[in-house]
């Protein structure tokens, strides 16, 4: 029974190296998007990315304390498995909001590199929604003998997601050859399967508890 608890996790966390994938391109894509923007003092395309850990700060006590209860109140559960959810659709967001951004600057206007905040603060609320609540949804479900192997797997989908980035990069060089806005849609629409892939699963796990359900 309890390798049986074990295994639905990991289904759960089956997409998850995918979400980090697309996640990292902030150290790529959303880099060269940034240089190629009006700096605005200290900020730039390379310490932009600085904001990320700022807005994680921002964002835990916001959640914790503000947003999830209210859900609450108005009847909303926000089980863990709908925070996941959430922060996947958040992270597809934060890629259109780069497109729309980006073909504004195909077109040849000229944006000040504090715009790439919108899709920051997106992107950064959809990591904390993901990866916060999965490391509480992996230590409450999995049984107590295995609790430190389903740990270890929840970090494994992170070092899986840094070797994908090659992938899709691949993928979009050799095969889609988006660029510009278009290259943007194209991780959101990455995104937009890889979400929907992690609540079908979510959807049809059957936790210890009826509060880990989607």
């Amino acid at each position: 029974q309890s390798a049986g608890v074990a295994v639905g996790i990991l289904m759960i966390f089956l997409t998850v190296p995918m979400f980090w994938a697309l996640f990292n391109q902030v150290n790529s894509t959303w880099v060269l998007q940034g240089k190629n923007m009006t700096p605005f003092y200290v900020l730039d395309g390379e310490t932009m990315q600085s904001a990320g850990s700022v807005l994680v700060m921002i964002w835990v006590p916001i959640l914790t304390l503000g947003v999830y209860p209210w859900l609450e109140r108005r009847g909303i559960l926000p089980t863990p498995l709908r925070r996941m959810s959430a922060g996947m659709v958040l992270g597809a967001v934060s890629f259109v909001i780069c497109g729309y951004i980006q073909s504004r600057m195909d077109r040849g206007e000229a944006l000040s590199v504090v715009w790439q905040l919108i899709p920051y603060i997106v992107l950064e609320a959809g990591e904390v929604m993901l990866s916060a609540t999965a490391l509480e949804f992996a230590f409450s479900q999995s049984p107590e003998r295995m609790k430190s192997i389903v740990m270890s797997f929840w970090l494994m989908t992170m070092s899986v997601g840094h070797f994908l980035v090659a992938v899709f990069t691949n993928l979009n060089s050799n095969y889609v050859h988006a660029h510009g806005a278009v290259e943007f849609y194209f991780y959101a629409a990455l995104m937009v399967v890889v979400a929907a892939a992690f609540i079908f699963l979510a959807t049809r796990y059957r936790g210890r508890v009826s509060q880990a359900a989607c």
